[in-house]
């Protein structure tokens, strides 16, 4: 998959189950950091939260498909601007 930047933290995959005994063959997963890129073989690798919440470094090029967060409380800046005073 050549869209990389869609792996960003928080973003929904679907990808191939890496584990052939399972007769599941594909998963969604969470990423849970941004995507590596191997220096040596230009490959891309995503590490991903998977559904039994297991973390997981995942080949994207085992990714089917990528579904961008809605949730951008994790960047800088979103969050409450002052604490709740109100309890």
């Amino acid at each position: 998959m050549a869209h990389t930047s869609r792996f960003d933290r928080g973003a929904i995959v679907t990808h191939l189950n890496p584990n052939a005994v399972e007769p599941t063959v594909f998963l969604r997963s969470v990423v849970t950091v941004a995507h590596v890129v191997d220096p040596d073989t230009g490959r891309v690798w995503v590490a991903v939260l998977r559904p039994d919440r297991t973390l997981f470094v995942l080949d994207a090029a085992n990714i089917i498909d990528a579904v961008p967060s809605d949730d951008h409380s994790n960047e800088p800046g979103c969050g409450p601007s002052t604490p709740d005073s109100s309890r």
